[in-house]
Parts: structure tokens; sequence; C-alpha cells
């Protein structure tokens, strides 16, 4: 065989690898691309699901605020204890637990003492007070409901429902006042999904989802509440 046929057709063998390589390399890339479409759809639907009040609830949620409110002549903040004494707890199964025991009622009051702490008082932009002041901001917070995760089969695939069954969202109210007046200043509600909670098999990812809801919702109600402290 002659040698310029031989050179001729190692050209064509290296182009074929290089073609087949880059056509796999493509491919890769676009079965990437849809898994990861895929998982931030199914994300955002998650989100869409547990953000919305429960049935018959007539509970708004968001950041409000009173009207010309500014933040900045507070120094100090009294954190009263979380109400958990109101909470209510749907459950879709009789087996599921209707009522918080002393050990979750402990470790949610911690969770939120942990999380108010680490987001207002840690870094010297509050104090924490004991007795009222005309400088001081007092903050109320309550757990008002825990409920299942309900997904409308008309709305959502079937993999999303399997993936939300068993699953709960817990809603939390803080309301921010001042501390002489007693006048109500801003108030903050929002619903996590806070996974499995009433899964025995599986506390320490409850745990961890319970504590990192706190956390969210204590870093978002400092945001808002700088965003209103006007420079003096």
């Amino acid at each position: 065989m002659p040698p310029c046929f031989l050179r001729v057709r190692m050209m064509l063998r290296t182009a074929l690898i290089v073609w087949v390589k880059t056509l796999l390399l493509f491919v890769s890339a676009l079965m990437l691309a849809a898994c990861a479409s895929q998982l931030a759809t199914t994300e955002s639907s998650a989100s869409s699901v547990v953000q919305e009040p429960s049935a018959g609830s007539d509970r708004v949620e968001g950041f409000f605020i009173q009207p010309a409110v500014n933040f900045s002549r507070y120094e100090q903040m009294i954190l009263t204890d979380i109400n958990l004494r109101d909470i209510r707890i749907r459950v879709l199964d009789s087996k599921q637990q209707n009522q918080l025991n002393d050990t979750d009622r402990r470790f949610y009051r911690d969770q939120y003492i942990a999380a108010a702490v680490g987001h207002f008082i840690a870094d010297g932009r509050y104090s924490t007070a004991l007795d009222a002041g005309d400088n001081v901001l007092r903050m109320d917070a309550a757990i008002v409901e825990i409920a299942p995760i309900v997904v409308p089969e008309s709305e959502h695939s079937a993999a999303m429902r399997a993936y939300l069954q068993g699953m709960a969202a817990m809603t939390i109210a803080i309301e921010v006042r001042d501390s002489l007046t007693n006048q109500l200043l801003a108030t903050f509600t929002n619903t996590r999904n806070v996974g499995r909670i009433w899964d025995d098999h599986n506390r320490m990812v409850q745990s961890r989802a319970v504590s990192d809801a706190f956390q969210e919702w204590l870093a978002a109600l400092r945001f808002y509440m700088d965003e209103l402290t006007l420079p003096q």
C-alpha cells in the first residue's frame, strides 16, 4: 500500500475520532443542561407550593411597615420568648404528631433565639434589653401553623407530588413594636418548607431544615429593617 494512502487513511481516522468525541461532548452538554433546567423547575415549583397560605386562611404573607418608620433611632431590642402556644398543626395522617412535645418546643425556642441573636445582636447593631425605653424595640414572634404540603394533581407532575409527599410547611409571624408605646412598626410573615418533620427516623435532617428556616426568616427580617434605617 503506497505511503501517501496510509497517511490519508490515518488522517481520516484521526478526524473521525475527533468528530465522535466532539459529538459526545455536545450530547453530554445538552443532557446536563436539560437536567439543570428540570432541577430549577422542580425547585421553583416546590417554592411556589410552600409559599401559599393554607386553605381557609386569611393570612397575608410578606413584610409590612407603618408609614414613615425609621429604625435608626433604636439601639436596643427586647427579644421575647417565641409563642408556641397558639400554633395550629394540621395533619393528613392520624399517625402524624398533631402537637409539639417538650423536646420540639425547646428546640424551636433555641433555634429562634440563636437566629435572632445572630442576625440582630452579634454584629453590634442592636444590644439586648430587658426593660422598655425610648430607643428600644420589642420583637414578638410566633409559629402560627405547621401543615402538610398538599399538591393538587392538576397543577404539578407526579414526580413533584412524590417529592413533596410527607413534607410540611411552617409559618412564622413576627411583630416589631416600640417598647414604650407598644405601637406596631412592622410585621413579617413567611412560610418555609421544613421537610419531613413527622419522620422519626430522620431527626437530624429535620433539625437542620427547621434551623435553616429560622436563620432565613431572621436574616430576611434584618435585611428589610436595614433598608428602612436612614442616617441620622
